[in-house]
């Protein structure tokens, strides 16, 4: 009777989850395809992000998932590249798991000399869902990644990052 009641309270909380499709991610430096996407219960409330990458034949290149309370404690990192952190997401003081706020995204745009960019983005709760949308108030739902190429290195880093409503 106990492994019923366990069994039952952990399916009641599946059904009670949800994923929202936040963005698409793709590069002009590889064929993958990358889903920024976050869990949220039925109050609509940010439990974790997944980020899921999968290459152009559909398989899965990476998966993973962290927590809403690592975000807004430490930040995630999105994307490692040869060692470096290609791209990491934080979250601004007044950013809520219920409301959202602003997103910090840091880039690496030269391996060379270290040097990095921020972008910041607004996710904004609409109803029972959520949208992320640029700092003007445009929506958006996709990322295009363009890579800094050095003459003799290859892609050091993020040249530019365009983003989309599609």
């Amino acid at each position: 009777m106990k492994s019923f009641l366990l069994f039952f309270l952990l399916f009641s909380y599946t059904l009670e989850a949800r994923e929202l499709k936040m963005a698409t991610i793709k590069s002009d430096v590889d064929r993958n395809t990358t889903e920024f996407l976050m869990e949220v219960d039925d109050q609509s409330t940010i439990h974790s992000i997944r980020i899921k990458t999968t290459t152009h034949s559909g398989s899965i290149f990476e998966d993973f998932t962290v927590s809403a309370d690592e975000v807004m404690s430490s930040g995630a990192v999105l994307r490692m590249e040869r060692g470096y952190v290609a791209v990491r997401m934080e979250v601004e003081k007044t950013f809520s798991i219920t409301e959202g706020g602003g997103i910090i995204l840091d880039y690496l745009v030269s391996g060379v000399s270290g040097y990095r960019e921020k972008m910041t983005l607004k996710l904004i709760k609409k109803g029972s869902d959520f949208v992320l949308q640029t700092n003007t108030g445009a929506p958006i739902n996709h990322f295009f990644f363009k890579g800094n190429r050095h003459p003799v290195l290859g892609v050091v880093g993020v040249r530019d990052i365009v983003l989309s409503q599609q």
